[in-house]
């Protein structure tokens, strides 16, 4: 029965993050351009919160796509970069992926080139499951969910994020047989999207 509760205040949090309700003073839209070829072209990214605790970040392709694409031997990825620390490196990456027939997502700390430290002293945190699973809102949308403590151990006022997508399929114009989007476009190399608190 507690499972359906908080399913049912799931579905209505997700209407009201998406819908700009009370729930959502800091709702933000960020439109991308129809700019690449394959099912995972991000048409928009939306993000807000769950509740006090917990931030949302919806993606919105142009083509409709199944949740399969997103398992071990589908031929698509999504990803989520954040930045906590105010600069310009990102601190922290989410991948969504399909587990025996479930979506989830998995955290874990990112910092591949040691980024302001001027080495390649970086690397990577070992995954942590986030317990909120994402949530397909239609087949050309998901919004993912994570906890404020997942992704500092500070309190934050403000981050940064961007979200990826690939697209794998033979025959296609991209290179070599990849197609990638970002969101904002260019990604980090044009730029995070500011998520106030």
């Amino acid at each position: 029965m507690r499972a359906l509760v908080r399913a049912g205040a799931i579905t209505l949090l997700t209407g009201l993050l998406l819908a700009g309700g009370p729930a959502t003073a800091d709702r933000l839209v960020v439109a991308d351009a129809n700019d690449t070829s394959g099912r995972m072209d991000i048409r928009r990214v939306i993000h807000g919160h769950l509740d006090a605790s917990t931030v949302a970040h919806r993606v919105a392709t142009y083509r409709r796509w199944r949740s399969r694409m997103l398992s071990a031997k589908g031929s698509g990825a999504l990803s989520l970069i954040f930045s906590t620390e105010g600069n310009s490196c990102a601190e922290a990456l989410v991948i969504v992926d399909l587990k025996d027939g479930r979506l989830r997502s998995r955290i874990r700390s990112y910092d591949p080139l040691g980024c302001g430290r001027g080495d390649d002293s970086g690397g990577f945190g070992e995954w942590r499951p986030i317990p909120q699973r994402p949530r397909r809102d239609n087949r050309r949308s998901i919004t993912v969910f994570v906890p404020l403590d997942m992704l500092s151990k500070t309190e934050l006022d403000q981050y940064r994020w961007s979200a990826t997508t690939f697209f794998l399929q033979d025959g296609t114009p991209c290179s070599p047989h990849v197609c990638g989007d970002d969101a904002p476009d260019g990604g980090r190399e044009r730029g995070l999207i500011t998520h106030s608190l």
